[in-house]
């Protein structure tokens, strides 16, 4: 049995980009939760926009967040407060904090 079941640190942090089993697993499900959020089509547009952009460069969390607003604009999308989608508003927290985002829906894909 593991003793540290839910053990995480954040995907990045003043330090720079971490990179281990916590940061994969983490960033699987935030896109996973991004994904359900804007819907299939939107978050495929939004990560094809990112690639080609970035395609032989570096790139940084904060423009991938940027073309998944302006994915959101391009179709429309609100927040649940009926403003135009901000991912960076929405995603920043998960990136930032030790928090896990679960996927416990029946509806959202594992």
């Amino acid at each position: 049995m593991d003793a540290e079941p839910y053990r995480t640190h954040p995907i990045y942090d003043g330090e720079g980009a971490k990179f281990d089993s916590i940061v994969y697993k983490k960033g699987a499900s935030i896109l996973k939760m991004i994904r359900a959020t804007l819907g299939p089509d939107t978050f495929q547009l939004a990560l094809q926009n990112y690639l080609k952009k970035h395609e032989y460069g570096t790139a940084t969390h904060q423009m991938l967040f940027d073309e998944f607003t302006e994915a959101a604009r391009q179709n429309r999308i609100t927040d649940w407060c009926g403003e135009p989608f901000n991912a960076t508003k929405f995603l920043e927290p998960w990136f930032l904090q030790s928090d896990v985002a679960f996927n416990t829906s029946p509806d959202l894909p594992m």
